[in-house]
């Protein structure tokens, strides 16, 4: 009897569990969506998954065709009908998929546990615009529109060296992201739209455009008047100097400096080149003149370092010819030589500084356009501390009689300079510093005898210096007188 009623019990609780594991295994694996299963305003509770699915894509598909009107009446746009779709539309269905790979996939437990704990709470579904793709869609419905360019300002100098100054203009263009901004906040719920629903209409959000340079940005460059202006004379105005000024001229011309910004003449040299080329005139070769290519661009770099010493700008290297040149004082010269001597001078205003130039076949004109006040001036004084004697060098010619001498080149003294700056303000006295102390090498008189009573002198060994052009012959020193 006892062991009848054991049996009777574990029957029961076998049958029991069994039970229980069946209902369990038939809860979990349910193919219909729990009752409080809802999506943007879709009521699928108890819906089967191939339902649902049914439904929701339903339910995208008229989201996306829903026709938008983008209109801008009062900017002289016409209106153009799109659809979301094709404006971008994105819809995040992360949520929702994740949702019901809980539900319907993986272990009974866990799909199980996910249906018992499902709350009431409707599922959002993020629904986003790609923004290249609505660009590229007002940009292409609108091509007229994005044809029309802005157009930078402009500042000009008159032929009386006034500053004047022609104002940008924009242009008009859609604002892509608040144009999406505006298309987020109305669209409609998923779950209620219908069928041929009526378009959205919004009013196109456009800006003006600005252009690189403004207005503004120029005037605050602080470029307000002319500086300073200084010529020297073109003594040599054949066709290869007038060239090798000019093409190097129009390098500079109209170059702009920020504050504390270097110039550099071998970028000035380099950029010359390449663009136009040398031509042949005659350079300084050691000391003497001599045909060459480049001839004359030291007449450009002098009268810059004139214009720039006069307007109290900082020197950061400069050397002065070897020799004397005619189209400027001692002292007041300013000279290059490829790897050799640069001229170099910083903006030490504090403004912006404007080169511009001006060529004739008289004269080369440098002009400074700035912030310097009206009240500052400066002087430049150069003065000769020292004269070198030339030195007498004789050459041999056979043809001459013993005892004969004839005089071939007639030496030239050489001279040391020291040139000084000074600062006035409203006609007083403020400030003298001393700039430079040059030295320029005395010409050698030369005469020829018949026989040289000492032998001659050897040659450098030193890496001849091509001053005033880039390139030059290397003669001998009879070649050379």
């Amino acid at each position: 009897m006892k062991w009848n009623r054991r049996l009777i019990i574990l029957v029961t609780s076998i049958v029991s569990t069994i039970t229980l594991v069946g209902s369990f295994i038939g809860y979990a694996k349910q193919q219909s969506m729990p009752s409080e299963f809802r999506v943007e305003g879709i009521e699928a509770g108890g819906q089967s998954l191939t339902q649902f699915r049914k439904v929701w894509q339903e339910q995208v598909r008229l989201l996306k065709s829903q026709p938008v009107v983008l209109q801008a009446t009062s900017k002289g746009l016409a209106p153009r009908r799109f659809t979301l779709e094709q404006l971008g539309l994105r819809v995040d269905y992360t949520a929702v998929q994740a949702t019901l790979n809980r539900l319907f996939t993986g272990s009974l437990l866990n799909r199980a546990q996910s249906r018992w704990t499902f709350d009431d709470q409707s599922i959002q579904v993020p629904l986003t615009f790609d923004e290249n793709i609505l660009t590229t869609q007002v940009t292409q419905s609108w091509p007229g529109l994005y044809r029309e360019l802005p157009l930078s300002a402009k500042r000009t100098v008159t032929e009386t060296d006034e500053i004047h100054y022609i104002p940008e203009k924009t242009a008009l263009r859609i604002e892509s992201k608040k144009l999406k901004d505006l298309l987020i906040k109305s669209l409609p719920t998923i779950g209620y739209i219908v069928q041929n629903a009526k378009p959205i209409t919004l009013e196109i959000p456009t800006y003006a455009m600005p252009p690189e340079i403004t207005l503004e940005s120029l005037k605050t460059q602080g470029i307000t008047r002319k500086i300073v202006e200084f010529s020297t004379p073109i003594v040599d105005p054949s066709p290869g100097r007038l060239h090798n000024v000019e093409a190097t001229a129009a390098v500079i011309q109209d170059m702009l400096l920020k504050p504390g910004e270097v110039f550099d003449y071998e970028k000035v040299i380099e950029a010359t080149a390449k663009r136009y080329g040398f031509q042949e005139a005659k350079v300084i070769l050691n000391g003497k003149l001599v045909p060459g290519v480049g001839g004359g661009i030291c007449q450009v770099s002098t009268t810059l370092y004139n214009a720039v010493l006069r307007s109290g700008l900082a020197i950061v290297e400069r050397r002065n010819h070897s020799l004397p040149i005619s189209y400027a004082p001692l002292g007041q010269d300013a000279t290059f030589s490829t790897g050799y001597i640069n001229f170099r001078f910083r903006n030490n205003t504090d403004g912006y500084l404007l080169i511009r130039t001006e060529t004739s076949n008289e004269r080369f004109t440098v002009k400074l356009f700035g912030t310097l006040k009206e009240d500052t001036t400066y002087q430049i004084e150069s003065k000769v501390v020292e004269q070198i004697p030339p030195e007498v060098k004789y050459v041999a010619n056979p043809d001459l009689a013993p005892n004969q001498e004839v005089q071939v080149l007639a030496g030239k003294p050489g001279y040391i300079v020291e040139t000084y700056r000074t600062m006035r303000k409203n006609g007083q006295f403020v400030s003298r510093e001393k700039i430079s102390r040059d030295t320029y090498y005395a010409q050698p008189t030369v005469i020829a005898v018949q026989k040289l009573t000492s032998p001659p002198e050897k040659k450098s060994e030193e890496k001849p210096k091509i001053e005033d052009g880039v390139s030059g012959p290397i003669y001998t020193d009879k070649e050379g007188i």
